[in-house]
């Protein structure tokens, strides 16, 4: 029998509290539910007819790639062919597989990309494949990842290596799933064996910065850092934290293994602290609760029942056209006001209502599942075009649905598709969208409609380590880019000037030559030997890049 999620309470509706905070409830139901524009029997998915959608402004093509069928077989089964159970969060790893949780089944399940062996387990591209979890197995979340008995994973995260991180919601407990034999989080782990990270063996359940006293409350949305440490969404205590992989220093703190930080969030149910330490700040935070990591290395979260977006900066600086001071909170978009407002308008201005998943491309972008409103919203973080549109940095846009509910759209540009209370986003990293539409119980794909971009020429050449060199790229198909990538960095910034040049800014390297590859709506540039740039070690002032 599946369970139907309800969309959180908005923040105005009256809810019964417990220790001064609301309840969070979840409903179950049977397994035939109508929707409007579709009919979701046992999962079974049929498309609906179209209605009156607003006109298309960019090119981009939605399609279906997971779920949407017939099928109650859930491994090595075609993807489209799959019936889904409730899917809330997605990632794509870097091999181009889809890694989902697959709530009401209690999985977490690939739909390959690529044939091969991906998380010890052999794959054949376009087929599903379970990786972690048994449904019918023993009361125990640990141990060889195809015998873990999950209950309502709500969130998973893989990192550069193919490390799986997921919070098992209902058991109150984060898992790692190592991809080689090593020492992880200062445990020792043996490769596809699911261990626990952080849980709550404290049966008064109190917040402790002890991992395994940890007091979580249905974690929901997750992320890996740069370092490799896991950030975590603990919705029901209304905090964002942080587990260390290995010792270092990140907002503010010295972090250790066995050791669990909150980085936003006093555990008080409310909106306030802008502008100042995170940690002092009130969120009201509810599932689906999304948490991402940008290139610069904040934590980008939704705050769903206040209705905005909101970030901690990592480091003093400028993100999304603002300054911004190490260990403090902002809101990047939203007023805290449900609706729908404020296309291509400043994001602090806009009216979002329930956003729930967060996503961040190489370049900064900021994508948002924005699920009562049926559509997934960008916020740009440089000023030029995306998806053929014209953007405006700190403004937003919609990239993905029309704003009615339903199951419409597939071949045809994602602004014209109709969606179904969207609970997740994420990009690819091909620049790819993948949308977790979980109402209509499939994982949907925006790729360009165009062609993939080449690289012909890079001049100049050379620059200093200390990047800011104003470097011209000529090539095809470039009117979509998202990124602009030198080896592993992202460039400073970009201006697409036509769709055959793009001026980007050379990010700090090390000496040596990197690839330049450029990352579009329609694909990523193959490497050649006309996108090489040389770091030096010196040179001139003149050259280098004032913002």
């Amino acid at each position: 029998m599946h369970k139907v999620r309800p969309l959180p309470r908005r923040a105005s509706e009256a809810s019964p509290k417990r220790h001064g905070r609301p309840v969070r409830f979840r409903l179950k139901t049977g397994a035939i539910v109508a929707v409007a524009g579709a009919v979701i029997a046992g999962s079974t998915l049929v498309e609906a007819a179209p209605s009156s959608a607003a006109p298309a402004t960019g090119t981009d093509v939605i399609t279906t790639v997971v779920g949407g069928g017939a099928s109650t077989v859930l491994n090595n089964v075609e993807s489209t062919a799959a019936s889904l159970g409730s899917p809330l969060s997605a990632v794509v790893d870097s091999h181009g597989n889809l890694v989902y949780a697959d709530q009401n089944d209690n999985l977490i399940q690939v739909a390959a990309a690529t044939t091969g062996t991906f998380y010890g387990v052999a794959m054949t591209a376009g087929r599903i494949y379970t990786v972690v979890g048994d449904p019918n197995g023993a009361v125990d979340d640990s141990g060889p990842q195809l015998s873990a008995v999950l209950e309502d994973p709500n969130g998973v995260a893989v990192d550069a290596a193919g490390d799986i991180a997921i919070t098992d919601t209902a058991n109150n407990v984060i898992l790692f799933d190592p991809s080689v034999t090593g020492t992880y989080f200062g445990q020792p782990m043996t490769a596809h064996v699911v261990y626990p990270i952080a849980a709550d063996a404290d049966p008064t359940e109190a917040v402790s910065d002890q991992v395994f006293n940890a007091g979580l409350q249905s974690p929901d949305g997750i992320t890996f850092d740069a370092q490799g440490d896991v950030v975590v969404a603990d919705t029901g205590n209304d905090i964002i934290r942080l587990i260390p992989r290995a010792a270092h220093t990140a907002f503010g703190q010295a972090l250790e293994p066995f050791t669990i930080y909150t980085i936003a969030g006093n555990m008080n149910y409310g909106y306030t602290g802008n502008g100042g330490p995170a940690t002092a700040a009130e969120l009201q935070l509810d599932s689906f609760n999304g948490v991402a990591v940008d290139p610069r290395g904040d934590v980008v979260f939704s705050d769903v029942d206040n209705n905005v977006v909101r970030m901690v900066a990592a480091a003093s600086g400028s993100y999304l056209g603002r300054t911004v001071t190490a260990g403090d909170i902002y809101t990047l978009a939203g007023t805290s006001k449900a609706g729908y407002k404020g296309a291509a308008k400043p994001a602090t201005k806009a009216w979002l209502d329930i956003p729930q998943g967060v996503a961040v491309d190489a370049a900064g972008n900021l994508f948002i599942s924005d699920s009562a409103n049926n559509r997934i919203r960008f916020v740009a973080n440089t000023t030029g075009t995306y998806d053929g549109m014209a953007v405006k940095i700190g403004d937003i846009y919609t990239v993905a649905g029309n704003g009615a509910t339903g199951y419409v759209g597939n071949g045809t540009p994602a602004t014209s598709a109709e969606l179904n209370t969207p609970s997740d986003v994420s990009v690819a990293p091909s620049g790819a969208l993948v949308v977790v539409d979980s109402g209509n119980n499939v994982l949907r794909e925006i790729t360009g409609g165009g062609a993939v971009p080449t690289v012909s020429a890079v001049k100049p050449p050379t620059g200093p380590t200390t990047g800011g060199r104003k470097v011209t790229i000529k090539g095809t198909n470039l009117a979509n880019t998202t990124a602009v990538m030198f080896g592993s960095r992202s460039a400073q910034s970009f201006i697409v000037k036509s769709a055959t040049k793009v001026i980007a800014y050379s990010p700090v390297g090390a000496a040596g030559t990197v690839a330049v590859e450029v990352r579009s709506t329609t694909g990523v540039s193959a490497a050649t030997t006309t996108d090489s740039y040389t770091y030096l070690l010196t040179a001139s002032k003149k050259n280098r890049h004032r913002s």
